[in-house]
């Protein structure tokens, strides 16, 4: 690997991944009798990844496979739709799942996994085969897209003359973003789209509908159908502080007909059901729209800050929005969740 790859390698590690994961990796070769440290800051923790690297501790390999999990830990909306189960058969074999994908995604001998890649346009960079707990596979498919954007680094206003004038510099930034499709054998295909402060809901659906095309040839439209949540959020709502629940509800919008309303608790992050009236108030709605659900983390974490915010139903029915950095059981918690909730 080029120096230019390498420092483009860990310039993704560092965005897409959390600390607690590059730790790992660290705590383990520390495990193994390796002399390396950990770290508690990002730059502590990114130089002390780069020195086990150089010392010869980390592998190219090992930077790879973190950064291929680090890139599926949120910051996404991700899309859901089913395959009826008479369609099922079409996509149970993932080895012949993700042989069609190469084939039809794979153009000019592409030699996949590709993780250093800064493009211009959209190019397929991964399709594989991911082991599960329950000993089944998933099948992932992963795209990366070149977008610039201008970032104002200074911004003053001064006065000449009497009059007032405004002097900003500004400089062109380039960013990659990761979309990915991941298909799992109990009849669940995801579509993730990046989001964040410059993806607008207008370019996260044009993004999903580009991924849909891209897909088209292996799993026809015909046999995916919207996963709704709609039950899923009824469900949580009313299940909102009961005994043993493992999430609290914000923000929700709900409608009836053409009229929509928008509820929030009193404080950010306070449960929206702290005041009884909002409860009452959203029950004279037919439908609910939009949920903020905090999770409880399955992996340990107690903190506050450390729930799992997910926005249900923002853009689509169909669809949530995870707008942090989260681990991959976490995320993975959060869809098998939904899906129980919704059938």
């Amino acid at each position: 690997m080029s120096p230019t790859e390498l420092g483009h390698l860990f310039k993704f590690i560092e965005d897409a991944c959390t600390n607690s994961q590059i730790r790992a990796l660290l705590r383990a070769k520390k495990k193994d009798g390796s002399k390396v440290k950990l770290g508690q800051t990002t730059k502590d923790v990114m130089e002390n990844l780069v020195a086990a690297h150089n010392d010869g501790v980390v592998t190219d390999d090992e930077l790879m496979g973190l950064l291929a999990a680090g890139e599926e830990n949120g910051r996404q909306h991700i899309f859901f739709y089913r395959v009826p189960v008479r369609a099922h058969s079409k996509y149970s074999n993932s080895a012949e799942l993700t042989a069609r994908l190469r084939t039809v995604l794979s153009t000019n001998g592409d030699q996949l996994p590709h993780f250093v890649l800064m493009p211009e346009e959209r190019v397929i960079s991964d399709i594989r085969s991911q082991r599960l707990a329950n000993d089944q596979l998933n099948v992932i498919a992963k795209w990366y897209s070149g977008r610039e954007f201008e970032e104002v680094v200074l911004k003053e206003v001064f006065r000449r003359n009497g009059d007032q004038f405004i002097r900003r510099e500004s400089k062109i930034e380039k960013v990659r973003l990761v979309s990915m499709a991941r298909y799992h054998p109990r009849g669940l295909l995801e579509i993730r789209v990046p989001t964040g402060e410059r993806e607008s809901r207008k370019t996260c659906l044009s993004e999903l509908e580009t991924i849909l095309e891209l897909l088209a040839p292996v799993f026809s439209l015909n046999d995916l159908v919207l996963m709704s949540l709609r039950k899923a959020m009824k469900t949580l709502q009313e299940t909102n502080g009961s005994k043993g629940a493992k999430h609290r509800v914000s923000a929700a919008q709900v409608a009836d007909g053409d009229a929509r309303a928008e509820f929030n608790p009193a404080l950010e992050g306070q449960d929206l059901f702290a005041s009884i009236r909002h409860k009452e108030a959203i029950g004279l709605y037919e439908d609910l729209a939009q949920l903020d659900v905090y999770w409880e983390s399955p992996v340990g974490k107690k903190d506050e800050e450390d729930e799992i915010r997910c926005q249900i139903g923002l853009y689509q029915a169909n669809g949530i929005r995870l707008g942090a950095k989260r681990a991959g059981e976490e995320i993975d918690f959060v869809i098998n969740r939904l899906w129980d909730l919704s059938k």
